[in-house]
């Protein structure tokens, strides 16, 4: 045989060799790598052409032995020849910075979606805490093992490497607070960082907060301004359970300050009904006496119940000035500051007015005669502070130790008349 013709054989078997090598049928095919091909996800460059990461650097594969194939290039240069580049945003997950693809994503061929080594949180945790998977309070993507949920596994501008920013990552899933932006009133923790208040992964405590209302709430607001000491006179929401919840949104509403409703429908979710006081004292139900059948006090109707009242506590039975609590008191303008703040002082000084009070006959005034003394008459003897079916906040009946004393008043063009339990009908005209 002519010599020639025996080296071109010899180079050809060893051309054909060499390309069974590299073709990724015959890779796939042979003994040592059909099993990359039997698992649910192969790397489409498995598929299409092992070349294009391996390049051989002997001819003897696969009979020889020894290291007979390397790289084509160095992680993570190799992978971005087909992989887009995840090293270009502020944060980067470590494996990303270190260029070690491969300590997450097997390079053949995986049962995991994304080529992952190990199925979702389970490769997380190789290197992260398992323990901000377990409490009595799990958010949903800790629990489903879905960190890439909320997290990138490559790069983000966020910390955390969050996909999104606060709060609108939050609001992909929590799709009923969309709106809370929009509202009058909005919290800012919610405006800039829920993180401020939750728990990304689990808590010990309800709705994953970081730590139990009022606790957490004074992180931010001042425990005095918001809880007065206990000899004071304390909101009954406060003082039986502390839960500011009962009447603040933690996120955002219409009302201020973060009120749930507004503030007369608020109150009356709970003054709907008599009540308690901690003083044994009842306080009436108010949801007759501030309907719109009735004659409001201006305050409670423009303002609200806060104009008179202290929501937190305060010396003086939630007052926020001073007004007397029985039926008697020395007529003075200290005892009624809290009048004073609308009211003119003089109905309360003047015996003589045409000015100070429309409650007068003639010059007299009826109010100075009923005030002015030192067991003098409280406003509450003739008046209701919140509403009344009569005219000038007239009382129908008043609390009068154990007896219910009816008042029966009746306006007239420059004047009236009152017949009450305390005295028979008296008229005066002004």
């Amino acid at each position: 045989m002519d010599i020639r013709k025996i080296v071109v054989t010899l180079l050809s078997i060893a051309f054909v060799s060499l390309l069974q090598a590299q073709d990724p049928e015959g890779c796939l095919a042979s003994d040592c790598h059909g099993a990359y091909s039997l698992k649910e996800f192969v790397h489409p460059a498995m598929e299409d052409e092992c070349a294009s990461c391996h390049e051989s650097i002997a001819d003897n594969h696969p009979a020889g032995e020894g290291n007979e194939f390397e790289l084509t290039a160095e992680q993570p240069e190799m992978c971005y020849d087909c992989h887009d580049e995840n090293n270009t945003k502020k944060v980067l997950h470590s494996p990303v910075e270190d260029g070690e693809c491969t300590s997450c994503h097997s390079p053949h061929s995986s049962d995991n979606e994304y080529m992952l080594l190990k199925a979702k949180a389970r490769l997380c945790y190789d290197c992260h805490d398992s323990d901000i998977s377990e409490g009595k309070f799990v958010h949903k993507p800790v629990k489903d093992q879905e960190c890439i949920d909320c997290h990138s596994p490559h790069q983000s501008d966020q910390e955390y490497l969050l996909e999104r920013s606060m709060p609108e990552l939050c609001l992909d899933c929590h799709t009923d607070l969309e709106d809370v932006e929009d509202k009058e009133s909005v919290h800012p923790p919610f405006e800039d960082e829920c993180l401020a208040c939750h728990n990304p992964h689990v808590s010990s405590v309800k709705n994953l907060l970081v730590s139990r209302v009022p606790v957490l709430c004074f992180d931010c607001h001042d425990p005095e301004e918001a809880l007065p000491p206990l000899d004071m006179t304390v909101h009954g929401p406060l003082r039986e359970k502390v839960d500011c919840s009962n009447c603040h949104s933690p996120h955002g509403t219409d009302f201020e300050p973060l009120l749930l409703k507004n503030k007369a429908l608020l109150c009356m979710s709970c003054h709907n009904k008599e009540i308690k006081s901690k003083t044994g004292r009842v306080l009436a139900s108010l949801a007759n006496k501030v309907t719109k059948e009735n004659n409001v006090h201006k305050p409670i109707r423009e303002e609200g119940c806060t104009a008179c009242h202290d929501v937190h506590g305060l010396e003086r039975e939630l007052l926020t000035d001073t007004f007397p609590a029985g039926n008697y008191k020395a007529g003075r303008v200290e005892n009624y500051k809290l009048c004073f703040d609308c009211h003119k002082s003089g109905l309360l000084t003047k015996k003589e007015t045409r000015t100070a009070t429309g409650f007068r006959n003639g010059t007299e005034n009826l109010h100075y005669l009923h005030v002015n003394r030192e067991k003098g008459r409280s406003c509450i003897n003739c008046h209701d502070v919140h509403g009344s079916g009569q005219p000038f906040l007239i009382s129908e009946e008043v609390k009068f130790g154990h007896w219910n004393m009816p008042i029966v008043f009746t306006k007239t063009e420059q004047g009236g008349s009152c017949l009450a339990g305390c005295h028979e009908q008296k008229s005066y005209e002004r």
